[in-house]
């Protein structure tokens, strides 16, 4: 089976923005803010209501025109009520659902806890960083991962979400919009 990175289609579709005075209520100091700290830790705990976000045209200026199914915001997915059905029982293992709230009202953002080094998952033999330390390719060992849907990976950063081809199956057969994918980990400006 294939691996595939999943990322936000913001060409045709606009991007999530969140609450800053929520993200300060529920989480104190910005280091802390769900929004901004990508490692996969636990936050359903700290949130004490729904999480107000949008898809407004103020908070998407350069995206698309269309609010998403379904979105990715380094590495977590925002799931519109269609969505959230057509994937749940899918990701469940994979992380925690934290409620939001936004103009066509509730919905989920899953926040991916699943990392690949917990079962020693990343081929670092293939991992490759530049001079920068920028990462050129990134590999996984498929027989390790095979029990995650979708997870992350300390190499970059826990910045992207790398899924297996039946989640990708399942999105694309719901006609959900909102997101695309790559074979080429990691590389979000390689859209196939």
């Amino acid at each position: 089976m294939t691996l595939y990175s999943i990322y936000a289609d913001a060409k045709k579709y606009r991007t999530i923005g969140y609450d800053s005075e929520q993200m300060f209520d529920n989480f104190g100091s910005l280091n802390h803010h769900f929004n901004v700290n990508y490692s996969p830790r636990p936050f359903l705990m700290h949130v004490k209501s729904p999480l107000k976000v949008n898809f407004s045209r103020e908070a998407s200026t350069f995206s698309g025109n269309e609010i998403p199914d379904i979105s990715e915001h380094y590495g977590r997915l925002f799931l519109s009520p269609k969505a959230y059905d057509v994937v749940k029982g899918l990701i469940k293992n994979d992380g925690e659902f934290l409620p939001v709230e936004y103009e066509k009202g509730c919905a989920y953002i899953f926040n991916t806890l699943s990392v690949a080094e917990s079962v020693n998952g990343l081929n670092k033999q293939l991992c490759i960083r530049n001079e920068y330390g920028e990462h050129l390719s990134m590999a996984f060992h498929q027989d390790k991962t095979k029990n995650f849907m979708i997870f992350k990976t300390s190499f970059d950063g826990y910045i992207n979400a790398f899924i297996q081809e039946e989640l990708k199956q399942a999105i694309e057969d719901a006609e959900l919009k909102g997101v695309y994918f790559t074979s080429n980990l990691g590389a979000p400006d390689n859209k196939k």
